[in-house]
């Protein structure tokens, strides 16, 4: 006879690891208990010596599929001589273990929603060990039922002896519950009116959207307004009350098929659209959904019902649904009905249930470029993710992330915890997320951190946020961040060219850098190379306004009498007392920017080939280019690189006498591609790439084929975004190298 004392670490509370446990015991024929803690998983096993260690053993390789498992420490203790296995109540303590995710519903649970005689038809909160909500419903550590905004709902005995049946999918399933103990679900008009409750409110839910009604449905991570995505009409009017002008809309489908009927699906976005994630995937149009939907763009973003509400919904409406974020433009995702009100001019009617959202979290979406998925935004099913680090007695470090795509990262015992998506900090609403969230992530570990890292940008609300509450902050350049997480995510221990390329970030010289080459380590960095330095007139205003960022680079060029007689559409936007308004400041340099910018570049090509003068959402320059690039084109514009400094000039007088979009287009892109490779040659370093114009699907296919072919070394992040939200894990792995 054996006693073995077992530590779990990783993500293994709200995944059914203590049932597993507790099956694979008995199986053993092994006394003992298992129970949560602050640090993961506890297990006293006593019997056999041979069974304690093939115990031990199956705990990796047989685990649950949504465990992941970091360590796994045992050591012997004396015999406390047990008689049975058991899973005892949760303790507390310093809390080390994973934030489990929110996961879409199993097939399992999709049998017993169709099943007409299942005691859970129908049923729009279907869920079990091995899917539904987690993180959304969490207040505190350990992961218990009374710790989430189940707390409050009593299981009735059927949904009581299932989570007590050890041989049950359901056993210690924390967010249980079925129609006879459910969190009610009600629909509402737009002044409170109760309507009508449970599945029949789903059925009223399906009507309206087939009538072009514009209905808020609480989804697991928050509300999002929806509409029939074949109802030019309906589209409209939403696009009018939220005043959206022309972002594309993501859209929900009632199965594959469906989606395959109205877009292009390879193996791997197929795989990625059925996974327990869910996330909306990008995906080149078939044919047309609706003229209104995205505008011109031949990209949609798709995805499949990822909650048993949504799933039951499609039981009754048979054409796809527009799905966005409720919430006011520049905002948080709304989470709860009180604040739902201040969009009560926005939606007809309201889905609401009272099973509360704790922690809002949006969407994750993914691009699939070259067979290879990369995430774009990192919300719902991905995040919060925890990265393990072989670092030991790591200091707790707070990194507070950058202002655009904010996230946050702490780190702390061989690991870093990554927040989800927590928006744009532009706004007091934005700002107050920000702080909520933050709160409520140090609250569920008790962290307290020793050292706080932020962006060398002193108008960042998140630098600010930090050193109004930290002393001794430290700072860190923006694209260099970039460039650490991205070391950070391979654990690179050698230098790295890394490639650096986005809208805005403040660099070492008091300029703003966005296109950028750096040799670097974890240790260091050099600026090798970058963008020259043009001017941005109007400041702001030419990051919106891609019209004006032409001009910068149009005045530098040519005189205004040249300009005159050029016939560009770019140009033709403006009245004539604002060129010469715009022609002064440029001239006497006032409220001009200098900029290296790679996301002003794709905008300055965009206006002087006449794609696009006016951004209204960010990256739409990038997304509107896609369309017209040519495979079949593979010729690139001469671009002069003196001293590190990469001079566009001869191509932007190339594009001005451009009159094949296609071309121009494409060549622009080619241009980049070999810029980056020419800069590499004379380096002869791996590349990593990072920063958020490497979103961009054409460059970013081009970059994979063109590494392939020279036999490059190329990094590309994929547990992270490419874009500013990686920013926050970067910090952190600055501070761990200190």
């Amino acid at each position: 006879m054996r006693l073995f004392l077992i530590t779990v670490y990783g993500t293994v509370q709200g995944v059914g690891f203590r049932p597993f446990v507790y099956n694979l015991a008995n199986f053993f024929d092994l006394k003992g208990v298992v129970f949560n803690s602050g640090f993961g998983v506890i297990i006293e096993i006593e019997g056999k010596e041979g069974n304690c260690l093939e115990f031990i053993s199956k705990l990796q390789s047989q685990k649950p599929q949504n465990a992941v498992i970091k360590k796994i420490d045992y050591v012997e203790s004396e015999l406390k001589y047990f008689n049975s296995f058991e899973i005892l109540e949760s303790k507390n303590s310093e809390v080390v273990t994973n934030i489990p995710v929110d996961l879409s519903f199993c097939h399992e649970c999709q049998s017993e929603i169709d099943d007409e005689n299942a005691r859970r038809f129908n049923y729009y909160f279907t869920n079990c060990i091995n899917c539904g909500p987690r993180f959304s419903i969490i207040k505190e550590f350990p992961y218990d039922r009374k710790n989430s905004s189940m707390s409050s709902f009593l299981m009735c005995s059927e949904c009581l002896s299932e989570y007590e049946n050890r041989l049950d999918r359901r056993f210690h399933a924390q967010p249980n519950s079925c129609p006879n103990c459910t969190p009610k679900l009600n629909i509402y008009d737009n002044l409170g009116t109760l309507l009508v409750s449970g599945v029949e409110a789903i059925k009223v839910c399906a009507k309206f959207l087939h009538e072009g009604k514009i209905v808020a449905i609480k989804g697991v991570g928050g509300f999002h307004l929806c509409c029939d995505a074949l109802n030019e009409v309906a589209i409209n009017t939403l696009r009018e009350r939220k005043n959206r002008k022309r972002k594309p809309f993501a859209v929900m489908f009632k199965d594959l098929n469906q989606i395959k009927e109205y877009a292009f699906v390879d193996e791997v976005e197929e795989k990625e659209l059925l996974s327990n994630k869910k996330p909306i995937v990008l995906l080149k149009l078939k044919k047309n959904i609706s003229d209104n939907l995205s505008f011109g763009i031949d990209l949609v973003g798709v995805m499949l019902p990822n909650s048993p509400l949504h799933y039951v919904l499609f039981k009754f409406l048979n054409t796809p649904i527009v799905v966005t974020s409720a919430n006011i433009s520049g905002e948080p995702l709304i989470k709860d009905s009180l604040e739902l009100q201040k969009l009560s001019c926005v939606y007809d009617f309201v889905l609401d249930h009272e099973r509360d959202i704790i922690n809002s979290i949006d969407d994750s979406i993914v691009q699939v470029v070259e067979k290879e998925p990369f995430l774009l935004r990192g919300g719902r099913g991905y995040f919060p993710k925890t990265f393990f680090i072989d670092k030991h007695n790591t200091p707790k470090i707070l990194g507070v992330g950058a202002n655009q795509k904010s996230t946050i990262s702490f780190a702390f015992n061989n690991q870093i915890i990554t927040s989800h998506y927590l928006g744009n900090l532009k706004t007091l609403q934005s700002i107050e997320h920000f702080e909520i969230s933050i709160n409520r992530l140090l609250k569920f570990y008790n962290f307290k951190p020793d050292i706080v890292v932020c962006d060398k940008h002193k108008l960042y609300e998140s630098a600010k946020w930090a050193k109004e509450h930290f002393e001794n902050v430290l700072e860190i350049q923006h694209h260099y961040a970039h460039a650490l997480s991205g070391i950070g995510e391979f654990d690179i221990l050698e230098d790295v060219l890394a490639v650096i390329f986005d809208g805005t970030g403040f660099g070492d010289d008091g300029t703003i850098w966005g296109g950028e080459f750096f040799v670097c380590n974890r240790y260091s960095y050099k600026r090798v190379a970058h963008i020259k330095e043009f001017s941005l007139i109007a400041g702001d205003k030419s990051i919106k306004e891609p019209k004006i960022a032409s001009l910068g680079v149009l005045f530098e060029l040519f005189t205004t009498k040249e300009l005159e007689v050029l016939n560009l559409a770019c140009l033709k936007e403006f009245k004539d007392f604002e060129l010469k308004t715009l022609h002064a400041m440029f001239k006497s340099g006032k409220n001009c920017i200098k900029s290296s910018s790679c996301g002003r570049v794709f905008d300055i090509v965009s206006a002087i080939l006449g794609v696009n003068f006016l951004n209204s959402y960010e990256g739409e320059s990038g997304l509107m280019l896609q369309n017209f690039h040519d495979n079949s084109i593979l010729d690139y514009y001469h671009v002069d690189i003196v001293d590190g400094k990469i001079d566009f000039t001869n191509m932007y007088k190339q594009l001005v006498f451009e009159i094949d979009i296609k071309k121009g287009v494409s060549m622009f892109f080619n241009t980049i591609v070999e810029i980056i490779f020419t800069i590499q040659k004379e380096y002869s370093l791996p590349i990593l790439i990072g920063g958020g114009v490497f979103q961009n699907r054409v460059i970013l296919g081009l970059l994979i084929k063109r590494a392939k072919k020279d036999g490059v070394k190329l990094y590309i992040p994929k547990e992270y975004p490419l874009n500013d939200s990686s920013i926050s894990f970067g910090q952190a792995v600055y501070a761990i190298n200190l």
